[in-house]
């Protein structure tokens, strides 16, 4: 379910931990009577050592010994602030805004802190904001920064000192759910790796993505893209409409005559269900998209006119 930060979620037997907070708080107790003597002793001894009463040698003692009192003093306030600590985290609340997984313990389960053997009560994620982790190319990411790094330059200024970094260079980041159409999630990168992975010549990269459905889940798989261009023009087709011969991409296109001929196409990356078509076909063409194995080249047919997906 649904938690946000500060919820109670466990409370372990603290007992334990109120005994050992009272005895640290009487170490404290008792260390700060010995060090209140020793300063009344001090202030006593001072005045007596010009008349020779106390000597030089005896009251350098008696410094040392409401120095080392001190010293015990702090270290028994060191104890009971490490006694409170212990006791605190006996009330577990979340520690963040998002959902938790199943509880791991239930009442009367002994649990442990101890480093290596620590019992793990509950998982607690965020969702929103949620990241996303992928590696990039090191050149889409070059000219991914430096067109934010352009768009930086050319913005209006608003009169406010920013500093420099990742985040300020406002790098948008592209990403979508395996139902998703296209690429609807809009993101913004937030941490690039220190190095490149000299064996694939890639970055690590993390963005941020408003997650307000709470549709995106830690651990899931997304399709990621990142913009190195402004939007542009592109000729689509649809791409069930693309056949293959011996390698080559080809589109069967009608005529004014109705005569179908096959054009030869450099196809481009897919956008959805539509292709783009890089060289080859122009903006009036009529493509056939249905029964292209009946369309055989100088063939006629009689089209009929189907509405673009």
């Amino acid at each position: 379910q649904a938690v946000a930060r500060g919820d109670a979620l466990f409370d372990i037997d603290d007992r334990p931990y109120v005994i050992a907070r009272d005895q640290a708080a009487a170490d404290v107790a008792k260390a700060q009577a010995e060090l209140d003597e020793l300063e009344r002793e001090v202030v006593r001894n001072r005045p007596l050592v010009p008349r020779a009463v106390v000597t030089e040698e005896q009251f350098q003692i008696l410094l040392s010994k409401r120095d080392v009192a001190a010293a015990g003093r702090d270290k028994a306030q060191a104890s009971l602030a490490q006694a409170n600590l212990d006791l605190g985290f006996c009330k577990l609340a979340a520690p963040i805004d998002g959902r938790i997984g199943s509880r791991r313990v239930t009442t009367g389960d002994l649990v442990s802190g101890a480093s290596g053997s620590a019992t793990s009560l509950a998982t607690v994620v965020s969702v929103d904001p949620i990241r996303v982790t992928f590696n990039a190319d090191e050149r889409s990411l070059l000219v991914a920064r430096q067109r934010a790094a352009g768009a930086e330059a050319t913005a209006p200024a608003a009169g406010v000192a920013q500093p420099t970094g990742t985040r300020d260079l406002a790098i948008p980041v592209d990403a979508a759910l395996v139902t998703d159409t296209g690429f609807p999630r809009h993101g913004v990168l937030d941490f690039i790796d220190i190095a490149v992975k000299a064996t694939t010549g890639t970055v690590r990269c993390r963005a941020e993505f408003p997650n307000p459905d709470g549709l995106i889940t830690p651990g899931m798989f997304l399709r990621v893209r990142l913009p190195i261009g402004p939007p542009a023009a592109a000729l689509l087709v649809a791409d069930r409409a693309i056949g293959t011969d011996q390698g080559r991409k080809y589109v069967a296109v009608v005529g004014a005559d109705g005569r179908v001929e096959h054009r030869t196409i450099t196809p481009g990356p897919l956008d959805g269900r539509l292709r783009v078509v890089a060289s080859g076909l122009a903006a009036d063409d009529r493509v056939i998209t249905a029964g292209l194995l009946r369309a055989r080249p100088g063939g006629i047919v009689r089209p009929t006119e189907a509405a673009m997906e």
